[in-house]
């Protein structure tokens, strides 16, 4: 295989900037723009809050890092992370969260056995999102929506996860369960943080989108490349996506722009 003309690897950032590791003179570099700050997992484990214009690589699930890239979306829960604002159960604040500060929330059953919250901007259509682990050892919750539906029952154990569900039946109306201990639940407590609702038609989640008393939006990942400035004549385009290189792209336009998607690389030949 040829040296690419260029190649770009999830590593190298700046505001507004991703470089490129060929070419290495500044000429392959992508410009970045997102007109609002967005969330990514970093090398450590931690979910951290990136600047506007500032896309970093995600370590999200551990191993290499992808560059993810990602469309606009709204987090419709006013609430994201303060759970006083949900009802039912006992609500405890000051646990250590996966962003690594102490505002998750201890949730436990109590006489009223569901924690829940309503809002009316939410639908049976949504991706539906929320981070937990259990206060010691192994077992089951329903997370997300009422437990009758059939989607949302699942294993936690003492360590984060994203949990997600997406669509769901009418059963419990629009209510964003953060836990319900009925139904086949063999929890009594568990840690939550991260609360989030996105109308996106069915597909999975997008990145943490923290709200404080209203909805929020983060807004679409746009990250470009001027290809006239790069020495050399291109004749193809393989993006590598979720770590499968896609179908070349052969007619190379003025300006590229990354597909939505997790970027393992993108080399120019």
């Amino acid at each position: 295989m040829p040296t690419p003309i260029l190649a770009m690897i999830p590593s190298g950032f700046k505001t507004s900037k991703f470089a490129s590791v060929l070419p290495n003179d500044g000429t392959g570099d992508f410009t970045v723009v997102r007109n609002s700050s967005k969330t990514r997992v970093n090398s450590l484990g931690l979910i951290e809050t990136l600047a506007v214009n500032v896309i970093a690589p995600d370590y999200t699930g551990g191993g290499c890092p992808v560059l993810k890239i990602e469309p606009q979306s709204t987090n419709l829960l006013p609430y994201s992370n303060d759970f006083t604002e949900f009802s039912g159960g006992t609500r405890l604040a000051g646990y250590l969260s996966p962003d690594g500060s102490n505002n998750a929330y201890n949730i436990s059953h109590s006489g009223g056995v569901t924690y829940s919250y309503n809002p009316t901007n939410t639908r049976t259509t949504d991706t539906r999102t929320i981070w937990a682990r259990t206060v010691t050892g192994t077992g089951l919750i329903h997370l997300c929506s009422f437990n009758g539906n059939s989607n949302n029952l699942f294993t936690v154990t003492e360590e984060w996860q994203r949990f997600e569900v997406i669509g769901y039946t009418s059963v419990g109306a629009d209510a964003f369960y953060a836990a319900d201990f009925r139904g086949s639940s063999t929890l009594t407590e568990i840690i939550v943080w991260g609360a989030q609702a996105e109308n996106i038609a069915g597909a999975n989640a997008t990145s943490n989108i923290a709200t404080n008393g209203g909805i929020a939006t983060r807004f679409a990942d746009i990250v470009t490349v001027d290809t006239s400035l790069i020495s050399g004549t291109i004749t193809s385009i393989i993006e590598t996506i979720g770590g499968v290189d896609q179908t070349p792209i052969t007619t190379i336009p003025a300006t590229y722009t990354i597909p939505v998607g997790n970027i393992n690389k993108i080399t120019m030949q």
